[in-house]
């Protein structure tokens, strides 16, 4: 995830687009999609890891942790998928 922080804050500076034209031209070029993709996957995991003991530790019925769980797996589901949509521009 840092690289592509590094990556984003050289490519901004360098091109340093001034309009929506011009920033979206940027961000929907090939390398930028592609760690954009790539930080989205990395960042859905982690929220996965941490939501996850988060709930497994402090969640005690058995019911429940299952509910919990099933419940952010389809929220991050989802919002992975709208964010891989709308980088694919569908």
């Amino acid at each position: 995830m840092l690289i592509f922080l590094f990556y984003a804050l050289i490519g901004w500076s360098l091109s340093q687009p001034m309009d929506y034209a011009a920033w979206r031209a940027w961000l929907l070029t090939e390398p930028m999609r592609l760690f954009s993709l790539l930080f989205t996957a990395a960042l859905a995991l982690h929220v996965w890891v941490g939501l996850r003991d988060v709930i497994l530790d402090y969640v005690r019925p058995a019911s429940l942790r299952l509910s919990a769980l099933t419940l952010v797996a389809i929220a991050l589901a989802a919002i992975v998928l709208v964010i891989v949509l709308s980088l694919l521009g569908i």
